[in-house]
């Protein structure tokens, strides 16, 4: 009897469902994404339009510092072939029907508010005629020599380019309290707004974390649009606030980053530069 009930509870032990591993976001293995939520077949208006992440040009070391002689050659391309830099507003707007796109559109961007985005990328976006989305932490403004002052974010708007909001402190929105939302997602956009002068409209969801009570806060904070660190260029209408982005990573190579730019126009008409697959 006893041999029976051994078999029995070891059988029980193998048909029993497994835990749920920690979700790991790809190419960030030190990042963990919770909660993950299934991406659904998409409906209205899709676009081809890559976003480009980047964080850091030329100063610190790590993954997320992209050599400054790298990123002028990004730049170069995109200017040299035709590609047109566009604001996540103007993305949102053209996936809700209210406003087009140029033939070849593309978005760059720059989160956390450090630096070295001013002093080193900015004076090569002007230099190639392009404009990018500044993703700042309100917190973080003016902490330390590492982050740009109030005076650096507001000659980046003087100078043409977007401001978005990070959030406040740049915490794990999907893992915070619920009453801790108003300060990272309200707040965070009326000290921008304030200190500026300027609408603050999107949103980038620290950490690429987020979840439906997010996405909603986010919303009702009045941001037409959320990005955030997924991957691939396709824009649609029901993710206006889960825009996937490319990560820039100081070890892409140029032929891997023109690979990531469509071979076409957003609504999947016209030519881009045709690039080639990635070694």
């Amino acid at each position: 009897m006893i041999a029976l009930m051994l078999v029995v509870v070891f059988c029980l032990t193998l048909t029993a469902a497994p835990a749920q591993a920690k979700l790991i976001l790809p190419g960030a293995a030190d990042q963990p994404f919770a909660p993950w939520m299934p991406q659904s077949a998409t409906t209205g208006i899709t676009l081809d339009v890559p976003i480009l992440m980047y964080h850091q040009v030329g100063s610190y070391p790590g993954r997320y510092n992209v050599p400054r002689q790298t990123f002028e050659t990004q730049m170069a391309y995109l200017a040299q072939n035709g590609y047109t830099s566009v604001s996540i507003d103007q993305i949102a707007a053209a996936l809700r029907g209210q406003g087009g796109l140029p033939p070849c559109p593309v978005a760059i961007t720059f989160d956390d508010g450090y630096t070295s985005a001013y002093s080193n990328a900015l004076p090569i976006l002007q230099q190639y005629g392009l404009r990018a989305t500044f993703y700042v932490v309100a917190g973080y403004v003016g902490m330390s020599q590492r982050f740009m002052n109030w005076d650096q974010v507001r000659d980046l708007a003087a100078r043409g380019m977007w401001i978005g909001s990070h959030s406040y402190n740049h915490p794990y929105l999907a893992r915070s309290p619920r009453a801790s939302l108003p300060r990272q997602i309200v707040d965070s956009k009326a000290k921008l707004e304030s200190e500026l002068g300027v609408p603050v409209t999107t949103f980038a969801y620290p950490f690429g974390s987020y979840s439906l009570a997010v996405m909603h806060a986010v919303t009702e904070a009045g941001y037409v649009a959320g990005v955030w660190t997924g991957y691939g260029p396709h824009q649609a209408e029901d993710r206006i606030y889960k825009m996937p982005r490319y990560a820039i990573y100081n070890w892409v190579s140029q032929r891997r980053f023109e690979a990531q730019l469509p071979r076409h126009g957003p609504n999947g008409s016209g030519m881009c530069p045709s690039a080639p697959p990635p070694q």
